[in-house]
């Protein structure tokens, strides 16, 4: 666990990418002990990598002394039989030199092919078994057999690549499996090699004993004991030539493996400053305010990203070319009717400024005025109630024509009787233009409710009893206000387009959805709809205040507009505090 430990801290990066140089580093509240870890650790490292290098030697070296503990005891051996032999055979005839020089030779090829076949066998039980120690190329010995030296020295490269990949300890690394198939192609290439050589050894070994044959013949004259002699002489030498080669390729082993150098150097010993470096208090701070600001902003900026709804007047600026008529803010009121019950309100004066601001959309004959929407319940019915209400204040005679006859809700806002008749009970038939016409507490304010519900609302609207009553009330009242179904949504509104002078689309804030307002500016950019502008309904300046630039304007924010037209509250908290 502990050495887990310390290795996690170790971190290993290249100098420059694919470059010699790798820099480690380690980070810890105890520096000595990282220091001392990664010394430890780099010279295991170096060890390890000369220990690598070095086994292909230490291999060759154990396969000499192996051969050589052999031929130790034949040569002792044969030395002791030859010496017992010439002591009992003391008159063996010396002649014949020429054709024992000839036999000599040809039995130093022949120990050269033995020695060949035992590194043949040795190379092919190797592979076989699969061994892991290192193994040695065939001219370490002495073999002359460039081709068979080349697929060794291509098969070491093949083990020692895939011996550091599973140090990596990565099984499943496609490298390791591209490796292997290439191991097996080189290992089958060997496996031929060495079959042919061997065939190689055999033509060899038969043309050296059909010539060891021939000499032989022709010393049949000789001594049987001479012959015997020359025998234990010619097998004695060949050991003891093959014990020579051997003990000389031993040499050169050892010198090889201890000048080999390791491929891993320190180019600097590893060191710590004195100087902590963690905790970093300023990098600290940093974070945590650009985490405490970033994160609600990001909120913010996450949350106006998903709202489908109009929110700004930047929305409304992205979504419609239709001019805003006037912003109407949020009402506190209990009751719909602002304007008659307080009309010295915020409210009340947001409903003057519009109809200041009507005046330069329409010339002095307007009397018609349509109120409609994108969507439900976007607050049409309450801003045609305050819209009307705020033109009888001011004198003209004024008439509210509730054209939603699919959900009627001007009696309930009005507090009237939900049993009055109304526009489809006079489209109909069913009631007269003096029943439907309904007082209210304003001399100058009358009313025409939406009356029962029809089953076909659009038609009666387009029915030509409609056109003679909006003349009639033209002709009666200075103000005609039509509150209609959402024009987004049900083709009512459609219908008497045609006979307003000026409409009035109501976009609720928080409440519109972007895409009904899309629709309805798609309808007026094309020229469906002609004479059309927007009261921004249902506006919180508290919040949004910022886009607005009301934040503390006159009769618009909550500074000394908002005393001024709310005296009576303004009062009753002085008369509270005295």
């Amino acid at each position: 666990y502990l050495a887990n430990t310390f290795r996690g801290k170790l971190n290993i990066n290249w100098e420059q990418e694919g470059s010699a140089i790798l820099n480690l580093s380690m980070q810890g509240p105890l520096p000595q002990k990282d220091l001392d870890f990664m010394k430890t650790y780099i010279q295991v490292v170096i060890d390890k990598g000369l220990e690598e290098k070095n086994q292909r030697a230490t291999n060759t070296i154990h396969f000499i002394d192996e051969q050589m503990y052999q031929l130790s005891d034949s040569l002792s051996r044969f030395s002791s039989d030859i010496d017992n032999f010439k002591i009992e055979n003391r008159q063996i005839t010396q002649g014949g030199s020429f054709v024992f020089e000839q036999l000599s030779e040809m039995e130093s090829r022949q120990a050269e092919i033995e020695l060949s076949n035992r590194y043949y066998d040795y190379l092919e039980n190797y592979i076989k078994q699969d061994r892991e120690e290192g193994i040695f190329a065939p001219n370490l010995i002495g073999l002359n057999a460039p081709l068979l030296d080349e697929l060794v020295n291509q098969y070491i490269e093949i083990k020692m690549q895939g011996k550091l990949l599973k140090n990596e300890s990565n099984q499943e690394n496609p490298l390791i499996n591209r490796e292997n198939e290439r191991r097996e192609r080189v290992e089958l290439n060997i496996f031929e090699s060495l079959n042919n050589l061997r065939e190689f050894n055999k033509q060899r070994s038969a043309e050296v004993k059909d010539k060891m044959n021939f000499y032989y013949g022709s010393i049949e004259g000789f001594l049987k004991d001479n012959r015997e002699l020359d025998r234990m002489n010619t097998i004695y030498g060949l050991n003891r030539e093959l014990y020579n080669l051997l003990l000389q390729r031993k040499t050169e082993a050892s010198i090889s493996r201890a000048s080999t150098t390791s491929d891993y150097q320190i180019v600097e010993e590893p060191s710590y400053s004195r100087i902590p470096i963690s905790p970093d208090t300023k990098k600290n701070y940093l974070y945590a305010v650009l985490i405490g600001l970033g994160f609600p902003i990001g909120l913010i900026f996450l949350g106006d990203a998903l709202n489908n709804k109009i929110v700004t007047r930047d929305d409304l600026a992205k979504h419609t070319t239709i001019p805003l008529i006037g912003n109407i803010g949020h009402s506190d009121q209990k009751t719909n009717m602002v304007v008659k019950e307080a009309p010295q309100s915020q409210i009340a004066e947001t409903f003057r400024h519009i109809r200041a601001n009507l005046k330069y959309f329409i010339d002095e004959k307007a009397r018609i005025f349509l109120v409609t929407s994108s969507f439900g319940s976007e607050g049409k019915t309450f801003c045609s109630i305050n819209l009307a209400w705020i033109y009888a204040l001011s004198g003209k005679r004024t008439l509210l024509l509730g054209a939603d006859m699919r959900k009627p809700t001007m009696t309930r806002y009005l507090d009237l009787s939900s049993k009055l008749p109304g526009l489809s009970n006079y489209l109909v038939g069913f009631s007269t233009y003096e029943e439907v016409l309904t007082p209210t507490g304003n001399e100058d304010l009358f009313v025409i409710t939406g009356g029962d519900v029809p089953p076909n609302p659009s038609e009666l609207l387009s029915h030509p009893k409609m056109v003679d009553l909006l003349q009639k009330v033209s002709r009666e009242f200075e103000i005609v206000i039509i509150d209609t179904p959402p024009i987004g949504v049900v083709a009512d509104a459609m219908e008497l387009l045609k006979y307003t002078d000026f409409n009035l689309l109501v976009v609720r804030q928080g409440k519109t959805i972007k895409s009904s307002l899309d629709h309805v500016s798609e309808m007026y950019a094309s020229g469906k709809i002609r004479n059309f502008g927007i009261l921004f309904n249902d506006i919180n300046f508290k919040r949004y205040s910022y886009a607005y630039g009301y934040g503390n304007n006159y009769g618009y924010g909550y500074g000394y507009g908002y005393g001024y037209y709310d005296q009576k509250k303004k009062k009753k908290s002085l008369k509270n505090l005295f």
